[in-house]
């Protein structure tokens, strides 16, 4: 019994280390660089996982009759990790395409730890649709304007963008914001960044460092973001998001709703 106690213990004494201490160093060692910079890149010159998903997912898009504005590397985060992207309209539809790779050097080498697709629709109203694949939860709070459907079970583009289409009509005859001019395009992924950042400001998640000029978390940023990240919260959200997307793929009333069971 002793022994257990002491097992007892020893855990309960690490799990608060864990919950106490990291989002600490989350709040000083985490941040955003305030004017983020998308540098055009060529995929064939990327390692050999990132050309062949960008370019594979490139050439799926422009077949579903998406424009390719470019590919970059996204300098976001100041930390260790690298993300690579690729940018698309569909103009017809006034539908955004993002590919994203992200990857963190390590003493091995490079190494990728997410993919994703992700279809975005913006509103004249202020509401932006997005609908993703992406199998990592992220960190910042979602504003009520931004309805988000993740899928990560999802991996054909295709049906993805099917499903994201279908979300339109859902929405009705509300009027769709039209996508950036020719050559504005880069410069308006910027400054949608800058908005994202902004508003984790108006949550209290972030704050502007103007003498370092990034986004820094908070106090209460630091410790939210990190405990949503940690058991039982992580959990807890897994299980939201399958509600959310079964519940989704039903409404669409279409044979999609079977995806996630694939």
């Amino acid at each position: 019994m002793n022994e257990v106690l002491v097992w007892s213990i020893c855990f309960a004494s690490l799990a608060a280390l864990v919950y106490l201490m990291t989002p600490i160093i989350v709040r000083f060692d985490q941040k955003y660089r305030a004017k983020p910079t998308l540098y055009p890149v060529v995929v064939a010159e990327l390692s050999h996982a990132a050309a062949e998903y960008l370019g594979g997912c490139g050439q799926a898009l422009e077949a579903e009759s998406f424009s390719t504005v470019g590919y970059y590397s996204l300098s976001l985060n100041t930390a260790n990790v690298h993300t690579y992207i690729g940018l698309f309209m569909n103009r017809a539809n006034d539908v955004k395409a993002i590919v994203a790779a992200f990857y963190i050097k390590t003493e091995d080498g490079i190494k990728i730890t997410t993919r994703t697709v992700e279809f975005i629709t913006h509103w004249k109203d202020g509401v932006e649709i997005s609908t993703n694949n992406n199998g990592s939860f992220g960190t910042f709070k979602h504003g009520l304007n931004q309805k988000t459907l993740r899928l990560p079970k999802i991996k054909s583009l295709h049906d993805l963008y099917v499903i994201h289409c279908q979300r339109l009509v859902l929405r009705g005859d509300s009027p769709i914001e039209t996508l950036p001019a020719l050559g504005l395009e880069v410069m308006t992924q910027e400054n949608h960044l800058i908005n994202a950042f902004e508003e984790q400001v108006s949550f209290g998640r972030l704050y502007l460092d103007r003498s370092a000029n990034v986004y820094r978390p908070t106090w209460k940023g630091a410790y939210l973001m990190t405990w949503s990240q940690l058991p039982p919260m992580n959990y807890i959200r897994k299980l939201r998001e399958k509600r959310k997307s079964t519940a989704a793929l039903k409404a669409l009333r279409s044979p999609t709703q079977n995806l996630l069971d694939k």
